[in-house]
């Protein structure tokens, strides 16, 4: 039985490892299975795309026999390993799609992380037809976090599949609770068969009326490291910015791996919420012209000072309402209604 696959990059060669097989998608369109023991090619299946692969699983339960691909031609398509043929082509996205997700023992749903900022949910039990009003819409970053908004990164619990971590192009990772959560619409202007993904977020700033936010209050926490907030205004002034390229959970469902791009790696504990302190170092900059020790070090309530909602060395758990956008926490991301 195919377990969960690991993702690896090597210069546009994405490479998926799981118990028997190997399946890899590259910048030549081709899904690659590989026997990773015996060093062999087994099977070359033209993917259909029309840019770069950036995400193939496996459908959990199928016998090694469906694949599911994602994109740079903002399409996912589902593959029959055996006919080789595409069993569901679906072009609703408005973004390259960079990340796919499937659950344990669910041989039937995925879920898609895009840079028009939106996650979808797919069941292959229901028909699928593209337009421009797309109805399987789970999360939609744009609503909340405006124009730029793009996902990145995607990942289900293995124990608790209800849950779906989500990255993006900020340093907040987000864990939300998928039972909570009603799938939504969002309206393109056209069949997304082409246009550019800038065309299409001109469109998506208002996709759902005020008031039709799917995300209920309490369906959502988020996970960022303590000091990364404060640094946010500096990586914009060397014209970078804090994005969240991977996230993966342990097999025991217990923590939360993100890889911040131009950053750091950070482990996350999805489950304690201990609180911690957080070390300012603007304000350390600031007092240690007027004050410091025989040991060159210096302390003082001012300079470290322990800030609500920063739990394991991070800003943790910072539950929120997110139809009434409560603010309440330095570490909470800034959020705004479109």
């Amino acid at each position: 039985m195919i377990r969960d696959l690991v993702y690896m990059c090597i210069h546009l060669l994405f490479i998926f490892f799981c118990s028997s097989l190997l399946a890899s998608g590259s910048d030549d369109l081709y899904i690659i299975l590989w026997d990773p023991f015996l060093h062999k090619k087994l099977q070359s299946i033209q993917s259909g795309h029309h840019g770069n692969l950036f995400s193939v699983k496996f459908l959990p339960n199928t016998d090694d026999r469906n694949i599911v691909s994602g994109a740079a031609d903002f399409r996912i398509r589902v593959h029959d390993v055996v006919t080789k043929d595409t069993t569901m082509s679906c072009s609703c996205h408005g973004g390259r799609v960079k990340r796919l997700a499937v659950a344990p023992n669910v041989p039937f749903m995925f879920w898609s992380a895009a840079e028009d900022g939106i996650v979808m949910q797919y069941d292959l039990r229901v028909p699928h037809q593209c337009s421009n009003i797309c109805n399987n819409v789970l999360i939609n970053l744009v609503y909340h976090l405006g124009r730029n908004a793009e996902a990145k990164c995607i990942a289900i619990n293995p124990i608790r599949p209800e849950l779906l971590a989500v990255g993006a192009n900020d340093p907040y990772v987000r864990l939300y609770d998928r039972r909570m959560i009603k799938p939504t619409i969002a309206k393109y202007p056209r069949e997304q068969s082409s246009g550019t993904p800038w065309e299409n977020l001109s469109y998506l700033g208002d996709p759902v009326e005020p008031g039709e936010d799917n995300l209920p209050p309490g369906c959502v926490s988020y996970f960022v490291a303590g000091h990364l907030p404060l640094k946010q205004d500096d990586f914009k002034k060397r014209y970078r910015t804090l994005t969240s390229t991977y996230v993966a959970f342990s097999p025991d469902g217990n923590e939360l791996l993100a890889n911040l791009g131009g950053e750091q790696i950070y482990l996350f504990n999805v489950l304690s919420k201990r609180k911690q302190l957080s070390f300012d170092m603007k304000e350390f900059s600031q007092s240690k012209d007027s004050s410091s020790s025989s040991s060159g070090g210096y302390y003082s309530d001012s300079s470290i000072s322990a800030k609500r909602g920063s739990t394991n060395g991070i800003s943790n758990v910072i539950n929120i309402s997110c139809s009434h956008h409560e603010v309440s926490s330095y570490a909470r991301p800034a959020i705004h209604k479109w």
